[in-house]
């Protein structure tokens, strides 16, 4: 009787240690927001709702699972589109197909998060059809994520023009778990002053160009690493890892994401010198990458075309450096 009491103790403090990391490991609790590799997804609402177009599957569709579903498989990172609508609303969408509501997206969001009290995440709002005046899917930003027994929206302050980036353990201390990037050039001051928790885009760089894919994929190897040392010193960096066309969105992931540890341990190469980090990865269909991945040494890996495992990889790196 006393061995099995001991032994539920022992997994009781296990899991409440388990609990008690942020984001997944105790060792990022004291790293800053942006010495912090996130495990994120291109085009996160794209078809997130289940709603289904056979010409959009193809070509717009960028995700097949919830935005639930997604953080419970460790998504991190989300990179949203949005559109309006013929209603005059704001929507989850890629260029105008896939249309999803925004406020039942963050809602599910935010839903998901308050049970996962540990969790830190960001959201960029990426590219954008026929928005003029961001402040209605600002507005919804606030209602989702601000407020009593939320997640909280965080306001990272300023000094010297520079963003003072707290520590993942401070954003979950402080009830602001959520980091949200939105164009400057959508939200002017008057905007600003009402949603202070919106953080310049501008300040992340993106490694993105266009790729066609038609029966592989590795050049994007190399334009990674060239385009992250164009970046090498910026404040944060998106490794945005896929194709433009030549096959189904699917179809070009399962290619991409082969080579996504190597491209990743390329950029942080580069960013590592300047004591950056590679900060946001994103991918299409993340659970789906050919068998066969490649590490860095070219090497068969199973684990190297998911991007959770690539992150949780990278993280260790960046606690050994950081922490």
């Amino acid at each position: 009787m006393h061995k099995i009491i001991f032994s539920l103790c022992v997994f009781a403090s296990a899991w409440e240690a388990i609990q008690a990391a942020c984001n997944g490991k105790n060792g990022l609790c004291g790293l800053k927001f942006n010495e912090v590799t996130f495990p994120g997804t291109h085009n996160s609402g794209a078809g997130y709702d289940g709603s289904y177009d056979l010409i959009a599957d193809c070509s717009y569709r960028c995700q097949d699972k919830s935005y639930a579903q997604q953080l419970d498989d460790g998504i991190r990172f989300f990179d949203i589109d949005m559109c309006m609508g013929n209603d005059g609303k704001i929507y989850n969408c890629h260029n105008d197909r896939l249309k999803g509501s925004l406020e039942h997206g963050f809602t599910q969001m935010a839903n998901k998060l308050n049970s996962m009290p540990n969790e830190v995440i960001a959201i960029r709002v990426s590219d954008i059809k026929g928005i003029n005046d961001i402040t209605e899917a600002l507005a919804v930003f606030n209602t989702a994520f601000k407020g009593a027994g939320k997640p909280g929206l965080n306001v990272v302050p300023k000094s010297g023009g520079n963003y003072v980036w707290p520590t993942l353990q401070q954003a979950i201390d402080d009830g602001k778990r959520v980091f949200v990037f939105v164009y400057d050039s959508l939200c002017d001051s008057t905007c600003k002053s009402a949603y202070d928790w919106a953080i310049s885009r501008e300040i992340m760089k993106d490694t993105w160009q266009t790729r066609g894919v038609s029966t592989g994929c590795s050049g994007i190897v190399g334009d990674t690493e060239t385009n992250c040392q164009t970046h090498a010193s910026a404040e944060l960096v998106l490794e945005s890892h896929f194709g433009s066309y030549g096959l189904c969105v699917y179809n070009m992931a399962g290619y991409c994401q082969n080579y996504l540890q190597q491209s990743a341990m390329k950029c942080r190469a580069k960013r590592i010198a300047s004591s950056k980090t590679v900060n946001f990865i994103a991918v299409d269909y993340y659970q789906y990458h050919h068998s066969g991945g490649q590490d860095n040494t070219g090497a068969s890996c199973s684990w190297c075309g998911d991007v959770v495992e690539v992150a949780s990889k990278l993280n260790d790196l960046n606690i050994a450096s950081f922490g």
